[in-house]
Order: C-alpha cells, then sequence, then structure tokens
C-alpha cells in the first residue's frame, strides 16, 4: 500500500507521454514537415526528443527564425514535458510570460499558465502555483472556455491539497470532473475526453491518498463510462485507450487487493493482461503493485528483474524514479520473501543513491546559476560586439560634445565669477559708504544736538522763549495725544526733531544691542503715543521700528566683519544680537550678497590695495 500512491502518480505520468507522443506521431515522428523550425514540430518533438527540440531552440534562436515568445516558450515546454526539470522549465515559462506577445492568444496563454502552475507547483512553491491558477481560471471564465476552467480547477485542487484545505480540494475536484463530463460529450475530439479521464484519475488518486479506499474503488464505473467516450472520438491516437485501460485495471486490481477484494483484483489483472499495454516495458511496470499488494512477491521479483535490464538500456538508473518505481519495490518483495540480506543491500543502495542523488541536486543548482550567469555574460557580450562601433562613435561625439560643452560652461563660469566678483567689491564699497555716511551723519547729529542743548541753556536763563524751544514743548505736550495712522501731514518739524532725538539715543547708547530693551521703554522715555511712535519710524526712517533695529544691528554687524576678520559668522551674529538664521537671511535680503560673499569682496579689495 504505501508504493501505491508513487505508483497511481507513475501511471498518469505514463499516460501523459504516451498521450502527447501519439497526437505528434504523424508529424514528429518525421522531419517531412514544412520546417524544422515550426511551433508544431517542435512541441510534437517537446517530450519523446527534448534534447533535439532544445538543440533545435538555440539554432533557431541564433538564426532568427523564430520570435522570441515562441522560443521560450517552447523551451519550457521541452524542460517540463521531456526532462521534467521543472526549475528551468519555470525559468523559460516565466520569461515567456512577461513577453507582450503572450497574451495575444487566449488558448496558448491558458496553456502557458497551466504549464507555470504545475511548474510552481513542483518546485514547492504551491502560493505562486496558486496565484497562476487563479489568474488562469478567470481568463478562462471570462472567455467561456469551460475546458481549460476545469483543468484549472484540477491544478488548484492539487494545491489546496497540500495546504490541506481537503474539503475544497474534492470540491474543486468534483467541478473538473462534472465540467469535462459534459465538455466530453459534445466535443468530438479526443483531448476533451482523454481530461475527462485524467480527472478522475486525479480524484481518484486524492481519496486514496486520504485512505478512501472504497470510495475510490466506487468511481471505477464513472471511469468505464469516462474511458467508452474516449473511445468513441475521431482523431483518436493508436494504442491511447489500449494503455488508459491497461492503467486503470492496474490501479483498481491494486486497491481491490488493499481491500481485500482478491477475486475482483484477479478479475481485472486478468483484463490487464489482456492488454497490448502491459506486453510493453513500460506497462509491464503496472504490473508490479499488484503483485506486492496480493503478496506474489516470487513473480513480482520476476518482473522487476527483467525491468532492471530495460531501465539499464533505456533509462538513467541514477534517478529518483529508478529508487521510487524499482529498487524500492524490489525491496518490498526481497522483504516478503525473507531474504533479509538482500533486502539490506537494496535498502543500503537505495540510501546511496539518494545521498548521491542530493549532492548532485546541490552541484547541479551551483551549476544551474553557472550556467545562467553563463548565459547572460555571452549575451551581453553578443550585444556588445554588435553595438560596438555604434557605442564608440556615439563615445566620441559625446565627448566632443561635454568638451565643447565643458570649455562653454567654464568661460561662462569664469565670466560669472568675475561679474559677481566685481558686483561684490562694488557693493562691499557701497556699504562701507553707506556706513561712513551714518557714522558721519550721527556725528554731526550729536553736534546739532549738542548746540541746541547749550541755546536751550542759555534761552531759560535769559528767560527767552525761543520759537524752537516753543515749537518743541509743544510736541512734547501733544505726544500723549492720539494721532491717526494716516495723518502723515500732520508730523511738523518738531515731529522730525523728536524723531532724531530717539535715533541719537539709540545709536549713542547702542539700545539695539540691548536684549532687554524694547520700544515700550522708548516710548515712556519719550512721552510718545504707539500711534505716532510708528508714524515717525515709518514717516522719517522708512520702515517699521523692528527693521529699524535689525538694520542697525546689521550695520554693527558689518562693522565687525570689517574690524575682525578672523571671527566667524556664528560669533559675529551672536554679538549683534541675531541668531544665525535671522543673520544670513536679513542680511542678504538688506544688501544683495551673502555675509560670505561681503567677506570676500572685502579681502579681495584689501589685496588690491596692497598691490597698489
Amino acid at each position: 500500500m504505501k508504493n501505491f500512491l508513487i505508483y497511481l502518480t507513475w501511471i498518469f505520468i505514463l499516460s501523459a507521454m504516451l498521450l502527447t507522443s501519439g497526437c505528434g506521431s504523424g508529424e514528429s515522428r518525421t522531419e517531412a514537415a514544412d520546417s524544422i523550425y515550426s511551433v508544431e514540430y517542435l512541441n510534437s518533438i517537446s517530450i519523446d526528443n527534448p534534447e533535439r527540440a532544445l538543440a533545435l531552440l538555440d539554432t533557431a534562436e541564433q538564426k532568427n527564425l523564430m520570435s522570441e515568445f515562441d522560443i521560450a516558450r517552447l523551451r519550457c515546454l521541452a524542460y517540463h514535458n521531456g526532462l521534467s526539470d521543472y526549475k528551468n522549465a519555470l525559468r523559460y515559462g516565466l520569461e515567456a510570460y512577461d513577453m507582450p506577445e503572450a497574451r495575444e492568444d487566449t488558448q496558448v496563454f491558458l496553456s502557458l499558465l497551466e504549464v507555470i502552475a504545475d511548474d510552481y507547483y513542483e518546485n514547492g512553491n504551491y502560493e505562486e502555483s496558486v496565484r497562476m491558477c487563479t489568474e488562469g481560471l478567470k481568463l478562462a471564465s471570462d472567455s467561456l472556455l469551460r475546458t481549460e476552467e476545469a483543468n484549472f480547477d484540477i491544478a488548484l485542487a492539487e494545491n489546496l491539497w497540500e495546504f490541506g484545505r481537503k474539503d475544497e480540494a474534492y470540491l474543486k475536484l468534483g467541478e473538473a470532473v462534472d465540467i469535462l463530463e459534459k465538455e466530453a460529450a459534445k466535443d468530438r475530439l479526443y483531448k476533451t475526453a482523454d481530461d475527462y479521464v485524467y480527472s478522475l484519475g486525479a480524484y481518484i488518486q486524492s481519496l486514496y491518498s486520504d485512505c478512501r479506499y472504497r470510495d475510490a474503488i466506487a468511481m471505477l464505473p464513472r471511469y468505464e463510462q469516462a474511458m467508452d467516450c474516449l473511445e468513441s472520438k475521431d482523431d483518436i491516437p493508436n494504442g491511447l485507450v489500449d494503455m488508459r485501460r491497461a492503467s486503470a485495471y492496474a490501479a483498481f486490481a491494486s486497491m481491490l487487493a488493499f481491500e481485500g477484494d482478491n477475486r475482483k483484483a484477479d478479475e481485472l489483472y486478468r483484463k490487464l493482461l489482456e492488454t497490448d499495454y502491459s506486453k510493453t516495458p513500460d506497462g509491464g511496470q503496472l504490473l508490479v503493485p499488484y503483485l506486492l499488494a496480493r503478496k506474489r512477491y516470487a513473480e513480482a521479483l520476476n518482473l522487476l528483474q527483467d525491468e532492471k535490464e530495460y531501465w539499464q538500456a533505456n533509462a538513467d538508473t541514477l534517478s529518483y524514479d529508478y529508487i521510487d518505481f524499482h529498487l524500492k519495490r524490489e525491496q518490498e518483495a526481497l522483504t516478503g520473501l525473507n531474504k533479509t540480506a538482500e533486502a539490506l543491500r537494496v535498502a543500503n543502495t537505495i540510501q546511496q543513491m539518494s545521498d548521491t542523488l542530493r549532492e548532485r541536486d546541490r552541484s547541479a543548482k551551483a551549476l544551474e546559476l553557472a550556467e545562467i550567469y553563463k548565459t547572460q555574460e555571452q549575451a551581453l557580450q553578443l550585444e556588445q560586439q554588435s553595438a560596438s562601433i555604434l557605442i564608440r562613435n556615439i563615445i566620441i561625439g559625446s565627448a566632443l560634445i561635454l568638451l565643447i560643452l565643458a570649455v562653454v560652461f567654464i568661460i561662462r563660469i569664469l565670466r560669472y565669477n568675475k561679474t559677481i566678483n566685481n558686483k561684490n567689491k562694488v557693493m562691499v564699497k557701497t556699504i562701507d559708504e553707506l556706513i561712513g555716511y551714518k557714522d558721519e551723519l550721527f556725528e554731526r547729529q550729536e553736534e546739532v544736538l549738542q548746540l541746541r542743548k547749550e541755546l536751550d541753556e542759555a534761552k531759560k536763563k535769559t528767560d527767552i522763549e525761543a520759537p524752537l524751544t516753543e515749537t518743541t514743548e509743544n510736541n512734547v505736550e501733544s505726544a500723549s495725544s492720539e494721532i491717526p495712522e494716516n495723518s502723515e501731514s500732520l508730523l511738523t518739524e518738531g515731529d522730525k526733531t523728536l524723531y532724531i532725538r530717539m535715533n541719537h539715543e539709540i545709536q549713542a547708547r547702542k539700545l539695539y544691542l540691548n536684549s532687554k530693551f524694547s520700544r515700550k521703554d522708548l516710548m515712556a522715555e519719550f512721552k510718545i503715543s504707539a500711534n505716532k511712535f510708528a508714524l515717525l519710524f515709518k514717516e522719517f526712517a522708512g520702515c517699521t521700528f523692528s527693521q529699524y533695529i535689525q538694520n542697525y544691528r546689521l550695520d554693527y554687524a558689518v562693522k565687525l566683519m570689517r574690524e575682525n576678520p578672523q571671527w566667524n559668522f556664528d560669533a559675529i551674529a551672536k554679538e549683534a544680537q541675531m541668531s544665525n538664521g535671522a543673520f544670513y537671511s536679513h542680511f542678504k535680503r538688506r544688501f544683495g550678497m551673502s555675509p560670505s560673499d561681503f567677506r570676500a569682496g572685502e579681502a579681495s579689495i584689501s589685496s588690491q590695495k596692497q598691490s597698489e
């Protein structure tokens, strides 16, 4: 019983192989087709001669005889059907899947999706397999292709089974079987009927895996009806029905023997022996599971001996298939005959082969990666060789253009820098003159205020009230009164004198450097209202009081930069009672240049003076 799952899987693999080889027998067995590089011919030999198919595809690629999509898709089929190399099959299947041509023909695309889903399944990536099945199901459903929809249901059921979701798997298998039964009844071609037979086989295999032997055996009548349906089709390949019936007799005979119904099992076994397929080397392998189940170990061992000679002559004896389909059966037969030493020898052979195969798989994976890298390198070299002249011309032309652009760019940069330097020098001179003018103005204002103060004191002694003093007192008395914001026309010469006095006090005492100083202090000191205070600065300073203070701090910062060229900008900003950000932004906004440009201009002017 433990070998039956492997056995049943082998049955359907053999069935698929015979089916495909039968389909192509009329055209693939000979090379009398219009072209050996046609899609039909290469597809037909993808199972029984995959190495030739791959060699022809390599030549077709080199000579540009086929589209890239067809080459990738047919390589996928050759690796999948003929070599059971599901990793390489998946690689080329995904390559074809990503090409725009893949979706031009719905039938072809669905077939590709089915193969990719199976490759993912065989590689153990059930999540991606489900994703491909889902995409195929939707497309098949939208395209009203019921047969393809059922085939994707079967593939999806296999994945659900791996996830342990047996109820959903049975539901999908049941839906697929029912759909294919109806489609097979309508279709005169054999393919749909054979899909129906395959779906029943998958259902039976699932029941057996779930130890539901009686349920599996109960499907025998329906399987026979499906075989009758297949046999009634017009284009059925030679030997297909005989092979399918032989596979079914072998499977059900083994299950009946497991269940103890030896009479029915023996009856089906006799029918199996009457088939032509059972007399072939592949068909002879179908007899062994029944003989082992009936404990007819000697007969099984004789068949296995003939089978071993066939394996050694026609197949690879260092493979997992040889272990599963021959050595393990041989071990079971020897154990049943109490030939312990020989059974142990076979067990050791199985262990050694398994270790060798695992090591070979690891090496194959490394070689596969190396081959992929080598292929990519070769493709890259071909591309580089074919485009070398063009690339060289492009490089030379680009180099000349870049050289010209670089020269132009350098000239423009030099001119720009020269213009900026000249501008900076002019700006530095202008700023220096402005600061010097302000200093000179301050000194003159201080002299005027001092003379005015002396004059006022002299007039007080002689009790002579000068018009100026009277005007000043009147202005001071009216300082507490409210003046509308839009009353600039009401400002008098005395108001200007008041502003000059405030400006002088701010400069003389450097109040702009006092962090605790505020406009309220100044208004209180000069007994002036807030509205008039703002109006005075707007009229005579041309800015708000905050901007006025900021300007004096910037002027002070300029003096510090000139007097202390070794100071950094952070120290200067701190000394001028400004934050670093405010210092940089207000400096550039007011003077049209950054502090570093100003310092560079100052240095340039100093160097020029020294050289003169």
